[in-house]
């Protein structure tokens, strides 16, 4: 038995199937098809957006130029998609699939089991992953990338400085365009990880300068550009520094390697010993005036690696840090 006004032009074929929208098409059995060139098919599926496309059972298509298909899924953005079985796609252009997925963000993508794509254009693919920054991706299993522009991958890992990407078991990057890895855990996710930092600085004279993540000043809050230790962390410290002007041939390297270390209960941050260094000299107008010191930041608890250039003549300074971290 068909049910509902029709709309010009429109089909219903079935049980209580209603076709109200111009252009529209309803069949099965208690399907809707309310707005313009809409078409809902199968059990109890609703097509209510402009152009939408219902099917399957208890599937809704709200958003216009939607299409919701399977089992209970919902597409309420415009010309979002979803698919497969309680999925979600709440936002424009948004795609969900699988089972008890969500994608609620402007072109976001959530496919697999639980998985949750919040941020814009961001990808949540696997098991309980959740991409919540800017352009984020989080794949495997209870991965988290919360950052913007970042990547988390494996299982439980997260991501959550601006940029960086955290790989492995349990691994964290909580610093800017930090790349940690994991295979193990000793009480909590990332307490026994290694990671890479590329630092960076300029100097046009002798005033030393702290080298950042982003080339900035250092911030240890909220966005993390340098290297900060948590009450309990130890890490082994290797630094590759390379340095030179921008119009003459003029050249510095460094190789340094030292222990870092901040008490668990109380006390700050602190150089365990002396770091060794070795260095190398460039083109005979190089000069020891170029220098670079390593020290704890108290104050913000972290390692300070400070870079001295020369009066008169701009020097281009970068970094790679990498580290053996543990926190125990």
């Amino acid at each position: 038995m068909n049910a509902g006004p029709p709309g010009r032009n429109s089909y219903s074929s079935g049980t209580d199937t209603v076709a109200s929208g111009d252009n529209s098409h309803a069949e099965g059995v208690n399907t809707a098809a309310t707005h313009d060139a809409s078409h809902a098919e199968g059990y109890k599926t609703n097509a209510s957006g402009m152009a939408s496309h219902a099917e399957g059972s208890s599937s809704t298509a709200s958003g216009d130029f939607s299409h919701a298909e399977g089992l209970q899924t919902s597409a309420s953005g415009l010309g979002s998609h979803t698919e497969g079985a309680k999925t979600e796609a709440s936002d424009s252009g948004c795609h969900a699939e699988g089972n008890e997925s969500n994608a609620s963000g402007k072109f976001s993508h959530a496919e697999g089991l639980k998985t949750n794509a919040s941020g814009d254009a961001s990808h949540a693919e696997g098991n309980s992953s959740t991409a919540s920054g800017l352009f984020s991706h989080a794949e495997g299993t209870e991965t988290t990338a919360s950052g913007n522009y970042t990547h988390a991958e494996g299982y439980k890992t997260t991501a959550s400085g601006s940029c960086s990407h955290a790989q492995g078991i349990c691994a964290k990057a909580t610093r800017v365009a930090q790349h940690a890895q994991s295979g193990a855990i000793f009480i909590r996710e990332g307490d026994a990880q290694s990671s890479v930092m590329t630092l960076a600085a300029i100097t046009t004279d002798g005033t030393s300068r702290i080298m950042t993540a982003d080339g900035g000043n250092p911030t240890c809050v909220d966005r993390i550009n340098v290297f900060t230790l948590e009450p309990g962390a130890t890490a082994m410290f290797a630094l590759l520094i390379a340095a030179r002007t921008r119009d003459a041939d003029e050249v510095m390297g460094w190789h340094i390697k030292g222990l870092i270390t901040r008490p668990m209960t109380s006390g700050d941050v602190h150089i365990v010993g002396l770091p060794s260094l070795e260095s190398w000299q460039g083109t005979a107008g190089t000069t020891h005036a170029w220098q670079v010191d390593i020290d704890a930041d108290k104050a913000g608890q972290y390692l300070r690696i400070a870079v001295t250039g020369e009066l008169g003549k701009t020097i281009g300074w970068i970094a790679r840090l990498t580290t053996a971290e543990l926190i125990y």
